[in-house]
């Protein structure tokens, strides 16, 4: 197939990461919680379940990805560097096989 330039490469990279935010985030959210209950004030959670049900019905679907932004801020421009230095060692790689 056809290779990505370095520009492409940094660009796929970079949204693979925030697709990858985007798709985790509830998860890592909802792991959080439970985590950190022990330092909060609220009512504890039960476990996974009741941590879920709780945050739909008392916050809304949007709890689910607080912190978003600053985590694809964090993540992104590393695997855009990943992705380009990846392809270029590639490339390298190959041309020396040849």
């Amino acid at each position: 197939g056809k290779e990505a330039s370095g520009l492409s490469s940094f660009a796929l990279g970079g949204f693979a990461a925030c697709v990858a935010c985007i798709l985790t985030q509830p998860i890592d959210v909802v792991k959080t919680r439970l985590m950190t209950q022990a330092l909060s004030n609220l009512t504890p959670y039960k476990g996974v379940g009741d941590c879920v049900s709780r945050m739909l019905r008392e916050e809304g679907a949007g709890a689910f990805f607080k912190g978003l932004a600053p985590r694809m801020i964090y993540v992104a421009p590393f695997a855009a560097v990943q992705f380009t230095a990846h392809a270029a060692a590639s490339k390298v790689v190959r041309a020396c096989r040849r």
